[in-house]
């Protein structure tokens, strides 16, 4: 069966709209936590936090591995922020968790994954002709989405607080975001340090591709 360009285009368009979507949750895609399911039917009966809360548990264990084998200068730290995750000491883990997500994100793409202010596609390369391209884009599009964990700490409402952990309040200790040690936070911190490790990992890899045939062709 051949597949045209048109199918994975809509393909791409579908997933970065779920991503989108899923976002503004605090769920980030990784490599074993993928965006599928029934979206529309999850938000008609408020069931997406149950649901991806279910399947990140059930990869938990794959998306650690992935993080530890593709950020190998960071084992000490991440390491210990599993550990805590495991121990129920979400309060802990947590902030290890963001602040590591920030810091494999800005290494690669050179701005926080943090920053709604000033988000553009400027530092993004331009992969299209690489096969797995338009997939990139498309969950990449999730890094772009205003959303709870990276807003002003003054947005603090228990139901804003149901959509993640607030990056902000959180790491300076604003006391309106002292209630975020929970397990549902902690696995959406976890989603957004895989979906930054991944996204990060194909980036550099797909720069590294570019080089070669570059070179190549210069011979």
């Amino acid at each position: 069966m051949i597949l045209e360009d048109d199918f994975f285009e809509k393909s791409a368009r579908k997933r970065a709209e779920t991503s989108i979507e899923l976002a503004k949750w605090g769920w980030y895609p990784t490599p074993y936590a993928k965006v599928g399911g029934n979206l529309r039917k999850l938000q008609q009966q408020n069931d997406i936090n149950t649901f991806f809360m279910k399947r990140n548990r059930e990869c938990l264990d794959e998306n650690k591995q992935y993080c530890l084998q593709h950020a190998k200068e960071r084992t000490g730290v991440l390491e210990a922020a599993f550990r805590l995750h495991h121990a129920g000491e979400y309060y802990g883990a947590i902030p290890i968790f963001l602040a590591q997500a920030e810091g494999v994100f800005n290494e690669e793409f050179k701005r926080s994954i943090f920053n709604n202010k000033s988000r553009s596609y400027e530092k993004i390369n331009e992969i299209r002709k690489f096969d797995e391209g338009v997939f990139f884009d498309a969950f990449l599009s999730s890094t772009f989405v205003k959303n709870q964990i990276g807003a002003d700490k003054s947005i603090c409402s228990d139901a804003q607080k149901q959509r993640g952990p607030n990056r902000n309040g959180i790491m300076h200790g604003d006391v309106r975001h002292v209630d975020y040690g929970s397990e549902i936070n902690s696995l959406k911190s976890i989603s957004l340090l895989g979906c930054a490790i991944w996204l990060s990992t194909l980036n550099s890899e797909t720069q590294l591709i570019c080089t070669i045939n570059n070179g190549d062709q210069v011979k």
